[in-house]
């Protein structure tokens, strides 16, 4: 039985491969520019009831609070701070969270929610973690329903805040779209960065490098029978522990790309005696997984970060 490798995709392969250019494939050049000042920013603090919105203070009824390793927060001043509307069905025990065209549905005590209909584990690592009613306020993982908004959220460890920025800014560089019909993808990379096709370990890779040595790469690998995103991603791990011996696991969470359930996995490893950094995003469409991947070393990995989340929001099948 075939080895499902695709997580195991290592940079120096990658930078390595007989690519041809990738003009060959459809592209077209549009500018993504967001005006800063429409952006709505909010910080809350694990613990404390004080909570601001660009800048202003507020104040909740109940704290922020972490639980099975998530930060769960107040949905309802959370979604309206940002303008989405917030409706609770008692019968249910149901939350529905719509903002700009995204409709998230939630369930007290359940683990799977709903983004635009299709159904989404909150935390495929931990089925633990569910939303739950706290002084008869509705408290949710906070990371999963705000990225699925597109907003960008960060956690800083030394005052335990969290940091919400709405929407998610895309960079102001001009970016070209590459096409692919032969896989039925799309997606955005900086005019600048230089790309290439080619394959690694028998699987066809797109990769997308900047001029700084990050790298954005697209992998796609036909399923050698059907599975799920849970059993695909285990088996990853899997893969990952026995490939890198020194790996170390940062985050594995739910999340969605182009509009289908998804699962991103943050980790660092040694390749050739130096240490790299990658954000992959894994998702199934059919027979085939499509894995995102935002690479580089370590000590560089924080300078397109943003670039490259632009460029995995991007990502869409065609």
């Amino acid at each position: 039985m075939k080895k499902v490798i695709s997580f195991i995709v290592v940079l120096t392969l990658l930078f390595s491969i007989p690519g041809i250019s990738l003009a060959a494939e459809s592209q077209s050049a549009s500018t993504f520019k967001a005006a800063v000042d429409s952006q709505t920013i909010l910080r809350f603090f694990v613990g404390k009831t004080i909570y601001y919105v660009n800048g202003s203070q507020r104040t909740l009824d109940v704290a922020p609070f972490i639980r099975e390793n998530r930060t769960h927060l107040p949905i309802r001043f959370v979604a309206e701070s940002l303008g989405a509307t917030v409706s609770w069905d008692q019968v249910k025990k149901e939350v529905t969270i719509v903002l700009n065209g995204t409709t998230i549905k939630l369930w007290i005590g359940q683990s799977t929610a709903q983004v635009n209909g299709s159904s989404v584990p909150i935390d495929s690592s931990n089925p633990q973690v569910t939303p739950i009613i706290v002084q008869s306020r509705t408290f949710i993982p906070i990371r999963f329903v705000l990225e699925a908004l597109n907003s960008e959220v960060i956690w800083d460890s030394a005052d335990y805040s969290i940091t919400v920025k709405y929407p998610r800014l895309t960079t102001s560089a001009t970016m070209l779209t590459y096409e692919n019909p032969t896989y039925g993808f799309r997606i955005n990379y900086p005019q600048g960065w230089t790309g290439q096709q080619g394959q690694v370990m028998g699987l066809d890779a797109f990769v997308f490098s900047s001029p700084g040595g990050t790298s954005v790469s697209v992998v796609i690998e036909n399923l050698p029978y059907p599975m799920t995103l849970d059993e695909y991603v285990s088996s990853g791990i899997t893969v990952l522990k026995q490939a890198f011996p020194d790996i170390n696991f940062i985050e594995s969470s739910a999340t969605t790309l182009a509009g289908l359930p998804a699962h991103r996995l943050e980790y660092t490893c040694t390749v050739e005696g130096r240490t790299f950094k990658r954000m992959q995003t894994a998702v199934i469409k059919g027979s085939k997984a499509y894995i995102v991947t935002y690479e580089a070393e370590i000590s560089i990995f924080p300078n397109d970060l943003g670039t490259a989340q632009d460029m995995i929001n991007s990502f869409a099948f065609i």
